[in-house]
């Protein structure tokens, strides 16, 4: 080949390199990939993308201020983007929520804002390891239903109900160490995650260091709000008592994070409670449900007859007339304390639970994560062990008021208001915060606030 040959090959060579260059060159301009994850954060910091995250379903955004990367407790809701003319920019930036990666397409400097709401519900689910969180509504609340880790595998547990020892976050404090070393003050437990206010509803993990009376006479019909346990809890017994709801905690006034609930309140009867607790439920939510109340007059038109044995009195074998009423529990009373309804203790066990002492089946509600005593080994005195919520009314065999107990073998009865039992205060928190923490008894939930707190 003659040597002019070669040189125009060369020649041709070159020119051909040099347009591969240029062309690579002004694609990657036009079309420049920018992925953003938990390994290429200083693109983020370059002030190419700027993140919104908030804490309260969506209401207010402010800037995240982590130097993590979002996991899925944050639910990516938009992106928005402009020029530096403040023009929007469309479909130069998506989210993949399965890699959690953000990927920027542009060929002009541009801003970008992503906005993502913080799912206090994904943060449950995510550690959920006996998957013991409901995964639907149940009674208004994802609920935690199941054992006590010590009934994982005894017969007691027939039905493999799943262990719930994720549910475990401290209130009064941010400070985990403080937490664990005063249990009595500061630890709690998740009930469940109230679906519509997106709020926690939690409950003290001992009973308060003192037992009540609900009332100091039983001649005296004596409803929730007129009780002295609702009056001690939201008030120096509980509420106003600076070492379980601290108000000033390093800046933190810890009466501010509970949130100010309507709770209804009403009368149940034996017959109502020998239910499940989706039934137990209906009646307390104030649903037009039929329930059954005990009249003096016998042989009333639509009545039930019924034996009633206690074997805590032997001497009580009454028959007992019942009538068919309309739900009635539309009474309200707004505060930020109270004690958990029957509902809550039934369901915390699972759908199906009846922990009526005339079901015969209670050994299962003594085996359940919320029963007292799975919680406190050592409560303070008391005639049988637990007040709930829900009240007795007359008690026509003894001529007496009553309100329901939670006994010792985790059945649930009626019995006098005079009577000294535990009380553990329940209430909602705010949904204004974030969690840390894992929610098991050593790496417990930890309540961060947000500046819109």
């Amino acid at each position: 080949m003659k040597k002019e040959n070669v040189k125009y090959i060369i020649i041709l060579i070159l020119i051909v390199f040099v347009v591969l260059i240029v062309v690579i060159k002004n694609e990657y301009l036009n079309s420049r990939n920018i992925i953003y994850n938990n390994v290429r954060k200083q693109e983020k910091e370059n002030n190419l993308l700027a993140i919104f995250v908030s804490y309260d379903k969506g209401v207010n955004y402010s800037t995240y201020q982590s130097s993590n990367w979002l996991d899925d407790e944050y639910v990516f809701k938009q992106a928005k983007c402009t020029d530096l003319n403040n023009n929007v920019v469309d479909n130069v930036i998506t989210f993949n929520n399965d890699t959690r990666k953000v990927m920027l397409r542009t060929n002009r400097a541009i801003k970008c804002y992503l906005y993502f709401d913080y799912s206090l519900i994904n943060k449950l689910q995510k550690n959920d390891k006996y998957n013991a969180l409901s995964e639907d509504s149940i009674g208004g609340m994802y609920r935690y239903q199941g054992v006590d880790i010590q009934y994982k595998d005894s017969e007691t547990n027939s039905e493999n109900l799943p262990v719930v020892d994720n549910n475990y976050i401290c209130f009064g404090t941010n400070d985990k160490a403080k937490c664990l070393k005063d249990l009595n003050h500061y630890m709690y437990r998740i009930i469940g995650y109230d679906v519509d206010t997106g709020e926690l509803k939690i409950i003290k993990k001992e009973a308060i260091n003192k037992s009540y009376q609900w009332a100091a006479s039983y001649d005296i019909d004596t409803p929730w709000p007129d009780s002295l346990i609702f009056k001690a809890i939201n008030g120096n017994g509980f509420l106003d008592d600076n070492v379980y709801v601290p108000t000033n905690d390093k800046g933190i006034n810890w009466q501010q994070i509970i949130s100010d609930h309507n709770y209804l309140y009403g009368r149940i009867s034996e017959n109502d409670a020998a239910q499940n607790g989706l039934e137990i439920y209906k009646i307390e939510s104030g649903q037009n449900v039929a329930h059954w109340e005990e009249q003096v007059v016998e042989n009333s038109p639509g009545s039930i007859k019924t034996t009633v044995q206690d074997n805590r009195s032997p001497n009580y074998n009454k028959t007992v007339f019942y009538i068919s009423k309309e739900g009635f529990w539309t009474d309200k009373i707004k505060s930020k304390i109270s004690i958990m309804y029957l509902s809550d203790y039934v369901l915390s066990v699972s759908n199906t639970a009846n922990c009526s002492y005339r079901s015969g089946k209670y050994a299962i509600c003594k085996a359940g994560w919320l029963y007292l005593t799975n919680n406190d080994a050592n409560p303070p005195a008391s005639h049988t062990l637990e007040y709930p919520l829900d009240y007795g009314g007359f008690m026509h065999a003894y001529g007496l008021h009553t309100a329901f107990r939670i006994y010792k073998d985790g059945d649930l009865s009626r019995w006098f208001i005079t009577d000294r039992d535990n009380i553990r205060p329940t209430f909602y928190l705010k949904n204004n915060i974030y969690l840390t923490g894992v929610g098991t008894m050593d790496d417990p939930y930890i309540i961060n606030l947000t500046v819109n707190n």
